[in-house]
């Protein structure tokens, strides 16, 4: 690759591999795909049989599709074929690759195996506005899974290399419906969203983080570890100001995959403890714990928070009705990165059907990173084999930053 095409940081040994990955496929497994499809829809009729096709030497293939496109020099199938082979590693006898492909491209432009082997070319030579150009087609236009998990390989490597950034972030600006099906293909692909995160900030204002999309990004980021990433994409979706807890008077129903409010997923019929948003008079919805007295899959209900080392303060309310425990609840802060736990309310216990408040001091140490889990659990451990019975409601939550601790 030239110089002009590569940043000073770029990796060489990354995007060699990227290159060599996407002439591959573009390029080996595309001969065999190209014969076999043309053989079952019957598209070569002046050849007796596939199988005599697939048995002949070389040089036999090259002067059957000859005669082809002489007969029909306006058939763009057996030049395509034509320029297949002379892509392939062993090369074909007498054929010229550059003027094939040509040709080809003069006559079947948006054909999807002329848009692979343009795009195998470009890559090779490191072109990136060509080689992203044919492989958006194939993405888009072909449904091509090749084509998108490539696109993510690029993607990947997009924030090591200044030119291949302004390329995708041109097509991006140009039609970006094609980034969707790309962005989904980086786990496939193998590629850490956190990679990707340079195309994905340039695709927010440009309004192509959906947010269905964005609930994907969001998840693999927290699962990796990249809090203030995938905080940057919820703040995104949300397009508007958040506080440090989100949904804290449950009234929104929650979104999964987020920084909102999570429920562990169990059978309703057989669970120890049964969630749900019911509206309560003048109080609004409200978050309801019902506890059935069989093994609690804990934690109850959880939410992931980004908060920068300093002090803050919880408080809430709480209504219990004929609640059975030992210890109690209570809702945990604890460190994401190593599960150290920061501060717990007091113990929550039956309230005779009546509001209690709730509080707690939380400080977050700076070896705790950014990532903070908030959860409800049984204050003592035991108790979520045990089981619990009773019905609990939550309401009012809210979380601020505490100046007056140290």
């Amino acid at each position: 690759m030239s110089a002009s095409h590569r940043s000073p940081g770029a990796g060489p040994m990354g995007l060699a591999l990227l290159g060599l990955v996407a002439a591959l496929w573009l390029g080996w497994m595309a001969l065999e795909r190209n014969l076999q499809q043309a053989c079952v829809l019957k598209q070569w009729p002046p050849l007796a049989r596939c199988e005599a096709l697939a048995a002949q030497p070389p040089a036999q293939r090259v002067q059957a599709l000859r005669e082809q496109v002489a007969a029909n020099p306006g058939d763009a199938r057996p030049l395509t074929a034509l320029a297949t082979l002379s892509h392939q590693p062993e090369g074909a006898p007498g054929l010229d690759r550059r003027a094939l492909l040509e040709a080809a491209s003069q006559l079947a432009p948006h054909q999807r195996q002329v848009l692979r082997l343009r795009a195998n070319d470009a890559l090779q030579q490191g072109q990136w506005p060509a080689a992203v150009a044919q492989l958006v087609q194939l993405a888009q236009f072909h449904g091509d899974g090749e084509a998108a998990r490539t696109l993510a390989l690029m993607v990947g490597q997009a924030g090591q290399d200044r030119a291949l950034l302004n390329t995708l972030v041109g097509q991006l600006q140009a039609d970006g419906r094609w980034l969707d099906r790309v962005l989904r293909s980086l786990p496939a692909a193998k590629v850490p969203v956190v990679q990707a995160m340079p195309v994905v900030q340039a695709a927010m204002p440009l309004g192509l983080i959906t947010p269905a999309l964005g609930q994907v990004l969001i998840q693999q980021l927290i699962a990796g570890g990249a809090w203030l990433d995938a905080h940057a994409v919820w703040l995104h979706v949300w397009n508007r100001p958040l506080g440090l807890l989100f949904n804290g008077d449950f009234e929104q129903d929650f979104v999964k995959h987020g920084f909102d409010w999570n429920v562990a997923d169990s059978n309703p019929y057989r669970a120890g403890a049964r969630v749900q948003q019911p509206r309560m008079g003048q109080q609004g919805r409200v978050l309801e714990v019902v506890f059935t007295g069989r093994a609690i899959a804990q934690p109850v209900v959880s939410q992931h928070l980004v908060l920068p080392p300093g002090a803050y303060r919880f408080s809430g309310t709480y209504r219990s009705r004929g609640l059975r425990s030992n210890e109690g609840l209570a809702w945990v802060f604890t460190c994401a990165s190593n599960r150290q736990e920061l501060a717990r309310t007091a113990a929550i216990r039956d309230s005779a059907g009546g509001w209690e408040k709730i509080s707690a001091a939380v400080p977050v140490p700076r070896d705790c990173g950014v990532g903070v889990q908030l959860s409800l659990q049984t204050f003592a451990g035991y108790e979520a084999t045990t089981g619990l019975r009773g019905e609990v409601w939550f309401d009012q939550f809210e979380l601020r930053s505490d100046e007056r601790q140290p």
